[in-house]
């Protein structure tokens, strides 16, 4: 009885069953220069996700330091300006962050 092994890049081998113990090797096809559409790629995902965090960290922190200012302004306390001044900078960051992966983003999909 001859047996027809198929799998998804790999060549297909038909092989005859005499031993249940045979060990049959599948010999993969040479894949060199296929590639992986950027969209589908692990890559593109992880650019996305953190696309969506570092939007959230910006936002929350800058809402987190226009709060902080408002208290400044109706208490004159300097501990506020500086909480401002931190949140500011972190959400500043953040958004730097999220520009810079944005930009690789669409170069990334326009180059492929």
């Amino acid at each position: 009885m001859d047996l027809v092994l198929q799998k998804e890049n790999f060549l297909t081998k038909k092989v005859r069953v005499i031993d249940k113990n045979t060990k049959i090797i599948l010999e993969p096809i040479n894949t060199t220069g296929v590639t992986v559409s950027f969209i589908k790629s692990n890559e593109f995902k992880f650019l996305l996700g953190s696309l969506v965090t570092l939007g959230t960290v910006a936002a929350y922190y800058k809402t987190k330091a226009d709060d902080s200012f408002t208290l400044y302004q109706d208490t004159n306390d300097e501990k506020y300006l500086r909480s401002t001044k931190k949140f500011d900078l972190i959400s500043g960051i953040s958004f730097g962050l999220l520009q810079i992966n944005f930009g690789y983003l669409i170069y990334s999909i326009l180059i492929e």
